[in-house]
Parts: structure tokens; sequence; C-alpha cells
């Protein structure tokens, strides 16, 4: 069975906003355009096939996580919600709230992305991922042609094996933001465990910029502490600490925008070089420094790099500056590989004797 590839924008929007739920022509007390959407991190499925022909059909869309058992305000949501889509899961916290829903006439749809129902395709994976998927649908999979008035898949294999539940197959149809028009932008903490300190202060700082941006892509190296502290902040990448060899190779493969360089006051660090100079210099980035040694004193401020004093709204200040300004950015990244380049001409002697 194929999948029809819709041949215009128009064609997809017919594919994807008609029929899925009722439209406010429709009869009855939950004919309406307000959409809740049941998940658990379900963020490609809902960004690839939901979001956009949601959009287009002029929903007003709650999304409420299924992980969470339901209390009354989550409840009161969906009970105010016209249309209701659950997807992937059906947690046991929440049989009876979708039962009490389905009784009452609301218009529920079950969204399939796995071959969820299935005991048998489940054999293979990995025992944890087994017993989750078991735990969170697999074992309630009796109950989905019970309560749900709508199954929707996202792969024709789906929709020929459950034939049986006439499923409709949805068109891949992405949101637009997925595309921007304006290219990520990089930054990168190169500090490794030993800088505790920073590491806690970067916290604060890339809460506030993630969360007054979207296009910016961080990455720190670290270890699952690392990962704890951070995990919680949209577009920052985790990467396993490497050694020095493997470092120079994946490093030398990419490009910075701005590499972040804090320092904060500690013993341990006033022994510190500014060898990170040269790191911004190599991936083609503007490094952001502590005006305070090694830095102070090394990097020209405004010139090949910025100095700054440890206070978040500087830094973000100076970060926007430099992102929102092409031109200078590229002038300042220039300026430092310039300079880091000239090292390589200074005579340096190993003094044994």
């Amino acid at each position: 069975m194929q999948a029809v590839i819709p041949e215009s924008q128009e064609e997809t929007k017919a594919l994807n906003s008609s029929s899925l739920f009722p439209t406010t022509g429709d009869a009855g007390p939950h004919s309406g355009r307000r959409l809740a959407i049941l998940h658990q991190n379900a963020g490609p499925t809902l960004a690839y096939f939901v979001r956009a022909p949601a959009e287009q059909a002029k929903f007003v869309v709650t999304e409420l996580d299924s992980s969470i058992a339901p209390c009354a305000s989550t409840v009161a949501l969906l009970e105010k919600s016209d249309n209701i889509l659950v997807v992937r899961y059906l947690p046991k916290p929440w049989l009876r709230v979708i039962q009490r829903l389905a009784s009452s006439g609301a218009t529920l749809a079950f969204l399939m992305d796995d071959d969820l129902l299935d005991p048998e395709a489940l054999k293979g994976l990995p025992v944890a991922y087994q017993r989750r998927l078991r735990e969170r649908i697999t074992n309630q999979s009796r109950f989905v042609a019970k309560l749900f008035s709508r199954v929707w898949v996202t792969s024709a294999y789906l929709q020929h094996k459950y034939s049986h539940l006439q499923p409709h197959l949805l068109q891949m149809c992405p949101e637009a933001k997925l595309f921007p028009s304006r290219s990520t932008r990089r930054l990168a903490y190169l500090g490794t465990a030993s800088h505790p300190l920073e590491f806690a202060w970067l916290v604060g700082l890339l809460e506030k910029l993630q969360s007054s941006r979207s296009d910016c892509s961080i990455e720190l190296y670290g270890d699952l502490q690392v990962n704890r502290q951070f995990r919680h902040i949209p577009g920052v990448r985790i990467l396993h600490p490497m050694s020095w060899s493997s470092f120079l190779l994946d490093s030398s493969t990419r490009q910075l925008d701005v590499m972040l360089c804090p320092l904060l006051d500690h013993p341990f660090n006033r022994c510190r070089a500014p060898i990170k100079f040269f790191d911004a210099a190599r991936m083609g980035a503007v490094g952001i420094y502590s005006d305070r040694p090694p830095y102070q004193g090394f990097i020209h401020h405004g010139e090949d790099g910025i100095l700054l004093v440890d206070g978040h709204d500087l830094w973000l200040n100076a970060i926007n500056m430099l992102l929102d300004d092409q031109t200078h950015l590229e002038t300042l990244a220039a300026n430092a590989k310039r300079r880091a380049s000239a090292f390589c001409a200074v005579t340096s002697v190993l003094p044994f004797t």
C-alpha cells in the first residue's frame, strides 16, 4: 500500500487538515477546534506529522504529559477540549480518564508511529525498552479499538498491518520553522572536568540565551553530571570527552561562531595559559573570555576577542552583538586566526641545558 505524495502545498494542506477531526460545522456537543494532545516526549512525530496540520486547521492546541498521572486540572483541560489526540502511549493511570471521555462522546484519536500493539514485534529490542513499551501501551492494546474512534499511523506498513482498525495514514508535513532561512549559530564551551565552577556559571547564562533565541546550538564536553546540569536547556549538546588526537580531528572539521571561555577566580585557575584562544581561532570563532589572567593582558579586546567580567547579562549582550552583526563577527574571527597563526613563526627553545 503506497502513501500519497502531495504534488503541491495546496494538496499537502488538503491531505493533512481534512477529515482528521470534525470541523466546527459538525453537530454535537464536542464539535470545535480545541485540540488536546496527550504524549510523552513525542517531539519528532508531532513536528513532522501533527503540529503543522493542526496549525493549518486553526486548532487551539494544548499539550499534556502522559507520564504524569492525571489530576483535576489536567482532566478539566481534556474535558474542555473538542478533540483529543493520544500519541503512542496509553498509560494505565490515564485509562479511566480516557474511558470516561469516550463514554461522553468526545472525539478521540490514537496516533501510532511504531509497531506498538503487537508483542511479537518487540522481540529483539533491548529488554528495558520492551518493558517500557509493554507498560505504556502494548499491554493496553485491546483498549485502542474500544476507546478510539480514529486511529492514525505514520507508515504504509502500519496502515496495512492494522487495517482492521481502519487507520488513517498521516502525510509527512513538517513545521516550516524546522527549515529556517537563517542558519543555526554555533557556540561551544570546551572546558573539562576541572572546571566545575565554570559549568555551574554557564547554566544561568545558557538558560537566558536559549530563552531569548531559537537559532543557537551549543556544544559542551562533559560526563553524566554535566548532562544532568544542562539537559533541561534546549539546543545544548553534550559530547563525551575524547583524546587530544580525536578532539583535534573532530574540531578541525567544523566551524563555530562564538567560543565561550569563562574562567572564574579560583587558585587552580591562576596557573592556566590562554590556549583556548588557539582553539577559538582554529574553529573560526570569536572567543569571549573572562577579564582576568591569563586572558587579561593577552586578548586584545574588541580586536581578536572579547574580554568581560563575570556578569551573565554582559556576556549575553556580547553574544547577541556578535551573532547579530556578521561583519563584526567575521572581522574579529579573522583577526584572531591571523594572530594565532603568527605564533607558529615564534622561535621557542626547550631549555635542556
